[in-house]
């Protein structure tokens, strides 16, 4: 188990909220990106409220990688699970 403390990164508070709960952040597309992993078809909660407050959390768009097609809402770029080996930095 690798154990990473971004604690003494510089944008760790502008992520930190104790109720929020985000799988991974990876860059994409320049951007930070939130990665949300569901194992059945659900809401990612944590991953609507960042991207409803664009001003505290500095997050344009995000990914979620679960049982779906290909598709885009809004903000959100939606993949199969299988796809994830191609999300690479750009």
């Amino acid at each position: 188990m690798v154990y990473l403390d971004f604690r003494e990164h510089p944008d760790y508070k502008k992520f930190f909220t104790p109720n929020l709960e985000l799988d991974f952040l990876m860059r994409y597309q320049g951007q930070c990106t939130p990665v949300e992993c569901k194992a059945t078809t659900g809401n990612a909660k944590s991953m609507s409220t960042v991207l409803k407050h664009p001003e505290k959390y500095h997050v344009a768009s995000a990914l979620k990688l679960g049982d779906y097609n290909v598709g885009r809402s809004d903000q959100l770029l939606t993949l199969p699970m299988y796809m994830a080996f191609l999300l690479t930095e750009v």
